[in-house]
Formats: C-alpha cells, sequence, structure tokens
C-alpha cells in the first residue's frame, strides 16, 4: 500500500467527523430570540419556583449572553458587541429573584407587612439575607438592586449578582433568609448539568 493510498483512507473519515461537528456546532447555536426563551423556560432547569404557605418565590439564572441578548434586542447578534458587552461583566454570576403572594400581590412591598424600616430593609439590608452555595463555598451578594412593583407588577424583583467560579460542575444553590416575612430559610437550587447544557448564542 502507498502512502497516497494510505493518506486517503485516513483522510476520507476525518473529513466526515470533521462536517458532522460542523453540523452539530451549527444546531447548538441559536438567535438571541431563541435563546432567550430557552434560558427562560422553567423545563431547562434555569428557573426555579417554589411556594411557601402564601408566598410565591422565583429564580431565574441569568448566564451573561442572556442578558446581553435581552440588552441589545436585536434578531442578529454581533460577535464584537457580545465580546465587549460579556467583558463589562466577567466575574459575577447574574440571577432575578421575584417575590409574590398567591393573592396576586408583591410580597416585600405589600403594606399589609409591617417590620421595623421596611425601605431601609428593602434597598440595602436585604441583601445581607441572599446566599449561594457553591459545593464547600458560601458566597454574600455582591450585588443587590430591588425593583419595587410601585403597585403596577404583580411581583417585587430583585437583581442579584454573586462572584463567579469557572468550575461549572457544582450546582447552584441558593438561599433567602425570609425571617422578614414570617418564613425560615427559602432555598432553591440551579442545577451544574442544566447550566452545562445551554445552547451557544449565535452571532454574526
Amino acid at each position: 500500500m502507498n502512502i497516497q493510498n494510505i493518506y486517503q483512507k485516513l483522510l476520507y473519515p476525518l473529513s466526515f467527523l470533521m462536517i458532522i461537528w460542523l453540523l452539530a456546532s451549527c444546531q447548538d447555536k441559536v438567535q438571541p430570540a431563541t435563546y432567550a426563551k430557552w434560558v427562560e423556560n422553567q423545563e431547562n432547569g434555569l428557573r426555579q419556583t417554589q411556594i411557601v404557605e402564601d408566598y410565591i418565590f422565583s429564580l431565574q439564572y441569568k448566564p451573561i449572553e442572556y442578558m446581553v441578548a435581552l440588552q441589545e434586542r436585536t434578531p442578529k447578534l454581533q460577535t464584537n458587541v457580545l465580546k465587549r458587552e460579556k467583558e463589562k461583566m466577567e466575574g459575577l454570576q447574574y440571577f432575578n429573584f421575584k417575590l409574590s403572594t398567591l393573592s396576586g400581590n408583591p410580597a416585600l412591598s405589600n403594606e399589609k407587612i409591617d417590620f421595623e424600616d421596611k425601605n431601609r430593609y428593602l434597598t440595602s439590608g436585604m441583601q445581607k439575607d441572599l446566599f449561594l452555595l457553591e459545593g464547600t463555598d458560601t458566597l454574600q451578594c455582591r450585588m443587590f438592586h430591588f425593583e419595587g412593583a410601585n403597585g403596577i407588577l404583580p411581583y417585587d424583583n430583585c437583581v442579584l449578582a454573586f462572584d463567579k467560579n469557572e468550575d461549572n460542575n457544582k450546582d447552584r444553590t441558593f438561599l433567602y433568609r425570609a425571617d422578614k416575612l414570617g418564613l425560615e430559610w427559602i432555598k432553591m437550587t440551579i442545577k451544574a448539568e442544566d447550566i452545562q447544557r445551554i445552547p451557544q448564542l449565535k452571532t454574526i
């Protein structure tokens, strides 16, 4: 067998594998709107909901690509824009934490809730009651922004960020010390396997 025949026998399988890899790569990449819907779909595990007594708690894990897709609001996202915006957000991992009641009212801004110095708690004190567990690490909330419903929305929304661990093999367990609502700890877990299977965001 000469060298040319050996080369051809090696080339054809490699070419076939390359084509399969390219097709798989293209299939994994989705447009911004599809990407956002995938992240928000509760069946995919990045959004968790828990009902405790009269309260509804909802946690949304937000990949940076998801945040950029929502921010840019374009059908096709440019690669350089994604890179630029990701550089601004790197180093942290982001979540939305929503609180409401079964009666369809915001939880924390509900006037029926009577606790001392409520406004201070909503603007800064609540941050001390939020934690993220990753393996043996307990992370404190690094960034907190409370978005009050102001009587318009049926929920209160908190924008959160914690230090980012580069190891995606660990579950993220979110903890909220809910004693201000007369409850114990609220616990919700985003599984590592669900984070690992997030599709790639397609750019141009």
